[in-house]
């Protein structure tokens, strides 16, 4: 079997190739900490469920376009009895859910004619939220930010006059419709996981595999809230007891990172995952989300060029987010790589915050966080809220606030 045979074999069935690379990945992944907390990174690692399967419509493109090199029939023809029934069952789902929503709205809303409802659902009624009032009218706000509210809100003008309708919402109501729709959005996904051969297979498979009964909620989230990224997350079962589900949908990412560097950077965060905190990020109050990603982005590419084998792909065809921040962090990450491991597999939000400065640890997180929020938006070099001047004073200060020994012993 050639090169390019054997990485599509291992990306349609992936679960092979990965438990018989995971205790090198792991060995790989010891490598960066103290010898006193390598036992947690095998034991997170180990212990945590893996999903590797992609949505049906991506499975479906990349089955047919490598069918010729595809011997599995069954393969072949679970795939297509996957996404088709997935088309249907997503017709029918959407079509409840947006009549749920229709007759719903129209308690708290004039709708001045009718209108298709599914078209009606997918409206951005959260550009009007209470929240986005308070923004607009605040002095100290963003313009960009202004501006994008402002642009949300003409944008739903414009899809109610191609509809042929016009919304008059009573302000008072707003947040009950948001809600409202929000928890419709949650129930279609659940119904997909239920409801569809794609999901009850997943289902069936993490009892297999790791004889775990997963809820049809927390499938939903991990799989659907946004079906192409990779996470990973923590959840309750119905005993309380926590799990970690590791989520990276192979085929969905085939052309857009190297497979192999995104399996790393979610290992990573496996392996410093726990309760309250991922690596130097908190769960609850979203701290330092931005310098966390960073970071660990930075560490998967050390893990990557410490591998000698090629699992899925390492073919890089766009850097990641995270890797184009590199060279707004100057030399935060590498100076301090041994402390900011050493801390985050032991999730030691405070010590970080006592080491560093928080609130010089929160400036250059929001710093690099805006910079990335315009890179989102592909904005020009010449717009980008980049200041080398700035990021170098507060790479020195923060480095000057770390008096420890920043060595490996």
């Amino acid at each position: 079997m050639d090169k390019s045979n054997t990485i599509i074999e291992n990306i349609i069935k992936p679960y092979k190739v990965f438990e018989e690379n995971k205790q090198r990945l792991i060995q790989n992944i010891e490598l960066d900490y103290d010898k006193n907390d390598r036992r947690l990174v095998g034991d997170r690692i180990n212990n945590a469920i893996y999903i590797l399967d992609s949505n049906p419509i991506d499975t479906k493109e990349y089955i047919s376009n490598n069918a010729n090199s595809i011997k599995d029939n069954r393969l072949l023809l679970r795939t297509e009895i996957e996404y088709l029934d997935y088309i249907i069952e997503e017709k029918r789902i959407n079509k409840n859910v947006s009549n749920l929503f229709a007759n719903y709205i129209k308690e708290y809303a004039l709708i001045d004619s009718y209108t298709d409802n599914e078209i009606l659902f997918n409206l951005d009624f959260e550009a009007f939220s209470l929240e986005n009032n308070a923004l607009l009218d605040k002095v100290d706000v963003n313009q960009s930010i202004k501006e994008d509210i402002i642009n949300r809100r003409k944008e739903f003008k414009i899809k109610c006059f191609e509809a042929g309708t016009e919304i008059t919402i009573n302000f008072d109501n707003i947040e009950k419709i948001i809600r409202h729709k929000k928890a419709l959005e949650l129930y279609k996904k659940i119904e997909l996981i239920k409801s569809t051969r794609w999901g009850k297979r997943i289902k069936k498979q993490i009892k297999k595999m790791y004889n775990y009964n997963i809820s049809d909620i927390n499938l939903a989230h991990i799989l659907l809230d946004n079906s192409v990224s990779a996470n990973t997350s923590i959840i309750k079962d119905e005993n309380n007891e926590l799990k970690t589900v590791c989520y990276v949908p192979l085929i969905s990412n085939i052309n857009n990172s190297s497979l192999d560097r995104i399996l790393m950077h979610e290992l990573r965060h496996v392996s410093e995952i726990n309760e309250k905190s991922v690596g130097i990020s908190t769960f609850f109050k979203k701290k330092y989300d931005t310098l966390n990603e960073i970071r660990t982005e930075k560490n998967a590419i050390y893990d990557l060029s410490r591998m000698n084998k090629t699992l899925y792909s390492t073919k890089n065809n766009n850097n990641s987010l995270y890797e184009r921040l590199f060279r707004y962090t100057n030399n935060f990450f590498d100076d301090n790589k041994f402390i900011l491991d050493k801390l985050s597999i032991n999730g030691d939000i405070d010590k970080l915050e006592e080491l560093f400065d928080k609130n010089e640890l929160r400036l250059f997180d929001y710093y690099l966080y805006k910079i990335s929020e315009s890179l989102l938006k592909n904005v020009s070099k010449e717009e980008l809220p980049a200041n080398p001047k700035l990021q170098e004073e507060m790479v020195e200060v923060l480095n000057n606030n770390c008096k420890v020994n920043r060595k490996r012993k």
